[in-house]
C-alpha cells in the first residue's frame, strides 16, 4: 500500500512540473540556491529586466564642446550718453586661453579685446556680437542686447546763467530765464538736481590733463565714490559754466577747478563737426568754448548720471 502511495505522488508531482513548464518545452528552468535557514533563493545570473523595456541614458552627460563664448552687457538698458560695459572674459577653451575676439555690431567691429567700453551708441536696440577663436582657430559666437533711451526732459532743462547785469538790450541780465541752479556737494561730488547728472570735483578735477582719447579712458576707469563715470558732452559741460562772475566761471559750490593758466581748458566728448582731428573745449575762466586738436592734452571732470 505504501509503494502506491509513493508512485502516485511521484506522478502528481510530475504532472504539476510539467504545467508550470518544468518540462522540455525549450524553457531552462530556474535554479535555486541553498541558504543556511533552508530556503530557496533566485539565481544571480538571470538579468535585471527594464520594466519600461527601454535602456535608460545616464545622468550627468557633459557637452564635449571645447570653446564656449560667454558675453555680458552692463546694464543692458540706459540712456544716450552713459556708460555701456561688455565683457567677454568668461569665454574658455579647454586648449587654453582665448586666442582672440571680436565685438561687432552688424558688419561694424567695436573691439577686438575681451572687454571694453563705450558711450557712443546712438539711440535704440543694438545686437551686439562676440565671436571668440582657440589657438586652432575654433569659434564659437553669443549675442547680448542693450537698449539705449533718449536723455530724459530733465536733463535737458535749462539753468538760469547766473549773468545778473544787463549789457545790451534782450541779453541774459534782461531776461534772467531758466531754471535756478541747485548744486551739492559731498565725497568730492557735486550734485546737480536740475539736470540730475553728478560731477567730479576732487583734486584730480583740477590737476590731471589729458588727450581726448586718454580723457575717456580716464572717466571711465574713475572709481571716485563708486565709478561710473563718462567724458561729459559739451552742452554737459557747459551746464555748469555760470556767469555771475569770472575766474571761474563756475557755481561756488565747485571747489576744485583751473582757471588761472594760460589755457584752463577743460575736454568735452563732442567732437568737432568740422574736423576728425579737433574736439570742443570749455574754459571755466570765462565760460567760453572752442574746438582743439584731440592729441593736445587738457583738464578733465568727468560726469554720471545721479545714483
Amino acid at each position: 500500500m505504501n509503494q502506491i502511495y509513493r508512485y502516485t505522488g511521484m506522478l502528481t508531482a510530475a504532472f504539476v512540473l510539467g504545467a508550470c513548464g518544468g518540462g522540455s518545452g525549450g524553457s531552462t528552468p530556474s535554479t535555486t540556491t541553498d541558504t543556511p535557514n533552508g530556503t530557496s533563493q533566485p539565481s544571480t545570473n538571470t538579468p535585471a529586466t527594464n520594466t519600461q523595456g527601454t535602456t535608460q541614458p545616464a545622468t550627468g552627460t557633459q557637452s564635449n564642446k571645447s570653446l564656449k563664448a560667454v558675453a555680458t552687457v552692463t546694464p543692458s538698458t540706459t540712456t544716450q550718453g552713459e556708460v555701456v560695459s561688455f565683457d567677454g572674459s568668461k569665454s574658455t577653451s579647454t586648449k587654453g586661453a582665448i586666442a582672440t575676439y571680436l565685438w561687432k555690431e552688424g558688419s561694424k567691429v567695436l573691439s577686438r579685446n575681451a572687454s571694453f567700453t563705450t558711450t557712443a551708441l546712438n539711440v535704440g536696440l543694438h545686437n551686439i556680437s562676440l565671436t571668440v577663436a582657440d589657438v586652432d582657430n575654433s569659434q564659437d559666437a553669443v549675442n547680448v542686447a542693450v537698449t539705449i533711451k533718449s536723455a530724459s526732459a530733465q536733463a535737458l532743462r535749462i539753468i538760469k546763467t547766473g549773468q545778473g547785469r544787463m549789457y545790451v538790450d534782450f541779453d541774459d541780465g534782461h531776461y534772467k530765464k531758466g531754471v535756478t541752479p541747485d548744486f551739492s556737494r559731498a565725497n568730492d561730488v557735486v550734485t546737480d538736481s536740475v539736470t540730475g547728472l553728478q560731477w567730479q570735483d576732487n583734486e584730480e578735477a583740477k590737476s590731471v590733463k589729458k588727450t581726448w582719447e586718454e580723457a575717456h579712458t580716464y572717466c571711465t576707469s574713475l572709481t571716485l565714490d563708486g565709478g561710473l563715470w563718462r567724458l561729459p558732452s559739451r552742452k554737459e559741460l557747459l551746464s555748469i559754466a555760470y556767469y555771475a562772475g569770472i575766474a571761474p566761471a563756475m557755481h561756488p559750490e565747485f571747489k576744485n577747478v583751473e582757471f588761472e593758466v594760460s589755457y584752463p581748458y577743460y575736454f568735452s566728448a563732442s567732437a568737432s563737426a568740422g574736423s576728425d582731428t579737433e574736439a570742443w573745449i570749455v574754459s571755466f575762466y570765462n565760460g567760453i568754448q572752442d574746438t582743439v586738436y584731440k592729441s593736445r592734452e587738457y583738464y578733465v571732470r568727468c560726469v554720471r548720471t545721479s545714483k
